[in-house]
């Protein structure tokens, strides 16, 4: 009988255990999802800021005033992707302090933020690169 009462503390012990560990593996796993977000565009920085630089030289010797305003567009467009990025880094806080669900509604909200950044920055690299191929 003593063996069994023991048995019994044991499993209700670790079953315990292992459920109350979901919601922090969860949260880790969503505060991933917005890193690999984030480092999967990052990178991208780069490409996107010698399209802008190109596009600005291509406005200075253009002498078509229609394309000179579609380049001038686009290079706004990537200017404006760029400073999303930017604000959503500033504005991202790896050190969010919270209960769970605070914490999860954070993460969230940035996981959001971060796609449309994402979006954002595809979209104005591709325009800026379609701009120079012209």
């Amino acid at each position: 009988m003593k063996f069994l009462y023991s048995l019994l503390i044991t499993l209700f012990v670790f079953s315990c255990g292992t459920t109350s560990d979901k919601p922090k593996d969860d949260l880790k796993t969503l505060k991933e999802e917005v890193m690999i977000v984030h480092d999967e565009v990052m990178p991208k920085m780069g490409a996107l800021m010698k399209a802008k630089k190109q596009l600005l030289v291509k406005i200075e010797s253009e002498t078509d005033s229609i394309k000179k305003i579609k380049y001038l567009e686009v290079s706004e467009q990537i200017e404006s992707a760029n400073a999303s990025m930017m604000d959503w880094m500033h504005n991202y806080d790896p050190n969010f302090e919270g209960n769970d669900e605070a914490l999860k509604e954070y993460l969230n909200g940035k996981k959001v933020s971060i796609e449309k950044v994402k979006t954002d920055m595809l979209a104005a690299l591709l325009a800026g690169e379609q701009s120079l191929s012209e």
